[in-house]
């Protein structure tokens, strides 16, 4: 029937979303777990809705020779990790207003995932 065909293609994007939300924490704990992180903040620390909007940095030491650098590096030295993961894309870009300090970035670098096959557009 209509009915359970359509339970049945919401039911397998459902899947697909959260198969996508498992890699996407799977890469970024393996940039991020155990480092030491900078926050800043732009024009707003939270929403409306409680969410907190911060841009995250680290320091990029690898202990693991066979560890892959991050994507993206900011100032040459810190690891913008926000932009290594639109960049690696796993995530897609949220521009909140007023928060829009690195919009133009964030966009560049989605655009550049999704058009070579990165991460989740594979």
């Amino acid at each position: 029937t209509t009915q359970a065909r359509t339970r049945d293609g919401i039911q397998k994007k459902l899947n697909e979303i959260l198969a996508v939300g498992k890699k996407s924490k799977k890469f970024v704990q393996k940039l991020v777990e155990g480092k030491e992180v900078q926050l800043e903040y732009d024009k707003l620390e939270s929403d409306e809705e409680g969410r907190t909007w911060v841009y995250v940095y680290m320091a990029f030491v690898s202990s693991d020779k066979s560890e892959a650098a991050p994507e993206y590096f900011f100032r040459d030295k810190d690891v913008f990790v926000n932009a290594s993961i639109v960049k690696s894309g796993y995530a897609s870009p949220l521009i909140v207003p007023p928060n829009t300090k690195h919009s133009r970035l964030f966009k560049q670098l989605f655009a550049e995932a999704k058009f070579t096959k990165k991460g989740l557009w594979e």
